[in-house]
């Protein structure tokens, strides 16, 4: 009789060590259920503010080359304005890179033997690319040298134009690349 109380006092801990194990479970289960719910909510909050343009699948059909080519246009910002930057610091003028020697440069080096580097979009990039570089260090130039304030708002704006012309043409790369995988 000793024995089986022994047992039936074993079973009863271990039944009672179970039942915590699972209450334990559960509120874990309860915890992660609340968060899923919580980044649903916010996914379904993100979908409602999306818009989808029929015009803009010709520039997402290729992810890693707009995932590409969205890292350039974020560190051509970069060259632009680590060199502005180096104006407040630097007495005299230096030379930035070239337009060979950029990240953009390198990616369209490496791109253009490609059948979407033959267009017109690609020779649009290769103007305003070279064209940002230049005009870059004709303001640092200018700036070095006691330019006038008027002059070199004119060079900041036209950067600034070419900049978004040159973002404007890896978005039609982008097209260009999409409609020859079609």
């Amino acid at each position: 009789q000793m024995a089986g109380i022994n047992q039936i006092n074993s079973a009863v801990a271990q039944l009672d060590q179970m039942t915590q194990q699972n209450a334990s479970l559960a509120n874990d289960v309860s915890h992660l259920s609340e968060d899923i719910l919580g980044m649903s909510q916010s996914l379904s909050d993100t979908v409602a503010k999306t818009k989808y343009r029929k015009e803009s699948e010709n520039r997402v059909c290729r992810i890693d080359m707009m995932f590409e080519t969205n890292k350039l246009k974020f560190d051509h910002v970069n060259f632009k304005n680590n060199n502005f930057g180096k104006l407040k610091e630097s007495v005299s003028a230096w030379t930035v890179t070239n337009e060979t020697q950029c990240d953009l440069g390198k990616w369209i080096q490496a791109h253009n033997n490609e059948s979407y580097a033959k267009g017109p979009e690609w020779n649009d990039l290769l103007t305003h690319h070279a064209h940002v570089h230049q005009k870059v260090q004709e303001f640092i130039n200018r700036e070095k040298s006691g330019g006038h304030p008027e002059e070199l708002e004119r060079i900041a704006k036209e950067i600034e134009n070419d900049t978004t012309k040159v973002f404007a043409s890896l978005n039609k790369v982008r097209v260009a690349a999409c409609l020859e995988d079609q």
